[in-house]
């Protein structure tokens, strides 16, 4: 058993931004006043407040700490109510190793730890060659063989980042251009005198409006890829051993280790964007952990063998397990219709009466148009199906995007749900929980056939 040690000094960051907050509202307060001798006052007291909690994170750093060995971890965390926590190999999932720019400046690294039965982590701020000494205490790794390596998608990404980027530059001269054009080249000497103009530009302002939003947009969407290019630099994912590893990042780096036979689901993702790409994104869910901020991989339709050298059980059959016959087409487009409907009058009203505002409401009414096509897709896709070696292939569709999910943990619940439309019919919903986080619902399924599942599985 390894001493008792003391976490790295940035465990204390979280009062420190604390204290910073506290003391630098009241100082801007003062300042925007001009108030000279209320910010002498002002920042003694802010000086103590400082000090007072500068202090209690240093007692709660010394306070807190932990000690590992044959496979166990036991944290102490607490000042004036001790806490002592007990983490054993046997009970973690995943193990994420995260190093911001920040902490890498400092030397410091973040080691976050998922229970494979529980929902909550725990996260440890330690020092770099002291965190890989207790992820390699509690998920050791023994060889690599590289299964994914994000090169050519990383490429993909800084293409249409650039593209973004040179098109956000050509809206943002044409939206300018379209601001002078109506406010004319005196806009400070309008906006203070000249209140006939200002009436003008109420009147024509919506085609302004116009471009600055398509403007935001691709601004979003620029800063969107931008943070997906920093944090999928020199991404790669092998299988080492019973562990899957993932690795990346250029300002943050992340390395995810997840025990291979933790591993509850595999959820594999059809967006728009994959479609035209002809790619679909995996996720992997282990217990606690759910990497929903990055996918684990993308690979090519009908290239699954790919995801099989990861996990050798992911398998999806080809036949169909529900029938179709008696499924309810309502249930799936009442919601996804209906918006679309009002969408596309709303549109077409403002077309005939206000045309300045009928391109602001065609957007959310192609998007409600895919959504419903999406939806329709379900109505044929959505089902649940036995897989190879007692797994549960589930197909439901959700907005814009088709989830294809291979269930892989036994001690999933199934919840049955039916009104009396569905019990006519004999169908009834469908909702797979898994044990420790994350749900799937499956609509308009046999009745007969949903409740066999959990005798088949």
């Amino acid at each position: 058993m390894r001493p008792f040690s003391h976490f790295h000094f940035s465990y204390s960051f979280k009062y420190i931004r604390l204290a910073m907050i506290l003391s630098v509202v009241p100082l801007v307060q003062a300042l925007l006043a001009l108030d000279i001798p209320g910010l002498t006052s002002i920042l003694g007291q802010e000086l103590i407040i400082l000090a007072a909690i500068f202090t209690f994170a240093l007692l709660q750093w010394r306070a807190a700490g932990y000690h590992w060995g044959h496979g166990r971890i036991t944290v102490q965390q607490g000042l004036l109510v001790r806490r002592q926590q007990v983490i054993s190999r046997p009970m973690v999932a995943a193990v994420q190793l995260r190093r911001p720019l920040h902490y890498r400046i400092l030397g410091a690294s973040q080691v976050t730890f998922y229970y494979k039965y529980r929902r909550d982590a725990v996260t440890l701020c330690l020092r770099q060659a002291e965190a890989l000494e207790l992820a390699d205490e509690m998920m050791p790794l023994r060889r690599e063989d590289n299964v994914f390596r994000a090169v050519r998608a990383e490429r993909l990404r800084f293409a249409v980042l650039s593209a973004n980027l040179i098109t956000t530059a050509v809206l943002a001269v044409v939206s300018a251009r379209r601001t002078i054009d109506i406010l004319g080249e005196g806009i400070n000497e309008f906006a203070l005198t000249n209140l006939a103009r200002v009436e003008k530009l109420v009147e024509q302002v919506l085609p302004v409006g116009m471009a600055w939003l398509f403007l935001l947009i691709f601004l979003l969407a620029s800063a969107a890829f931008l943070l997906s290019f920093l944090h999928t630099a020199g991404f790669s994912v092998c299988r080492n051993g019973g562990v899957i590893l993932a690795r990346g990042g250029l300002i943050t780096k992340t390395e995810r280790r997840i025990l291979a036979s933790a591993v509850s689901c595999c959820d594999v993702r059809i967006t728009p964007i994959a479609r035209l790409l002809r790619r679909s994104a995996v996720y992997l869910q282990a217990g606690g952990f759910s990497g929903d901020d990055l996918p684990l991989m993308v690979y090519k339709r009908g290239a699954e063998d790919q995801l099989q050298k990861l996990m050798p059980e992911f398998q999806f059959s080809r036949s169909g397990f529900a029938p179709l016959r008696g499924r309810s087409l309502v249930q799936f487009l009442w919601l996804p219709g209906g918006a679309f409907l009002f969408a596309a009058a709303l549109t077409g009203v403002s077309a005939w009466v206000m045309p300045q505002v009928a391109p602001l409401l065609a957007l959310p009414t192609v998007l409600l148009a895919i959504g419903t096509l999406v939806s329709l897709e379900g109505f044929f896709t959505e089902n649940v199906r036995r897989g190879p070696g007692r797994t549960l292939e589930l197909s439901y569709s959700r907005f814009l995007t088709r989830h294809r999910v291979c269930v892989f943990s036994q001690n999933a619940a199934f919840v049955f749900t039916q009104h009396p439309l569905l019990a006519h019919r004999q169908r009834c919903n469908l909702r797979v929980r898994l044990p420790a986080r994350g749900s799937f619902r499956v609509r308009g399924l046999p009745d007969y056939l949903a409740r066999e599942l959990p005798l088949i599985i």
